[in-house]
């Protein structure tokens, strides 16, 4: 199974409206270099065509828990669907949901043959939801996100013990919050996660190219 690299745009300045199309042309431009890694945006609802049209990665965004009908402001997943979305970020620190509507979301996208992928904060959290079958789970301490600390160095046993939650379910786990290197990656990899979910390291970065290149670059340090 390819490793897995996942960078969320987030409403970060550098990551919206013309500015997400570029950044994710570079990281489609620096990512063809790695055929061993997935790699994958996260754009906001608005950027979802335009990055999808405008380059060949796969495009993930965030969808409220409901369905066609009166629900002014709702981002609906079947819109993102149509507007060339590959799946769903589900339940992110920064926009929590019940473990219902987690539930009607992934299968949701389930019924779109869209992918689900589901944010835990907590390894009580992830225990639930790897019962709801998503395809992909991602552990985030709120507390580390867009530090400079990653968890994969503050918070290892969180990683392992997440990887024996998720393997006994055979889904793939992602780790985030406050990774930004190299060794950030090449650890959490170690540890068993099937790779990673970043933003400010990358969005926010001076030298964004290398900052890419270095992270797709710890998916191959314990190779």
């Amino acid at each position: 199974m390819k490793r897995i690299f996942i960078v969320n745009f987030k409403n970060y300045r550098g990551g919206v409206g013309s500015r997400a199309v570029k950044l994710a042309m570079l990281i489609e431009e620096i990512a063809s270099e790695y055929e061993h890694v997935e790699t994958m945006v996260v754009t906001e609802p608005p950027d979802v065509f335009r990055v999808s049209h405008s380059t060949k990665l796969k495009v993930i965004s965030v969808a409220d828990p409901v369905d066609f009908g009166r629900h002014t402001g709702a981002v609906i997943a079947e819109d993102l669907k149509d507007n060339g979305a590959y799946g769903l970020l589900i339940n992110h620190s920064e926009n929590k949901i019940s473990l219902g509507a987690i539930k009607f979301l992934i299968l949701k996208a389930r019924t779109l043959q869209m992918k689900s992928i589901v944010c835990a904060e907590n390894l009580n959290q992830l225990k639930k939801i790897v019962k709801l079958k998503p395809d992909i789970v991602a552990v985030e301490p709120k507390e580390l996100i867009g530090g400079n600390v990653s968890v994969s160095t503050a918070k290892p046993s969180l990683i392992k013990r997440a990887y024996d939650v998720s393997s006994k379910y055979k889904i793939p786990l992602l780790c985030g919050a406050g990774v930004k290197n190299d060794e950030d990656v090449a650890k959490a990899l170690k540890l068993g996660a099937s790779g990673v979910l970043v933003a400010s390291g990358v969005v926010k970065a001076k030298n964004k190219r290398k900052a890419i290149t270095n992270l797709l670059n710890g998916f191959s340090l314990n190779n």
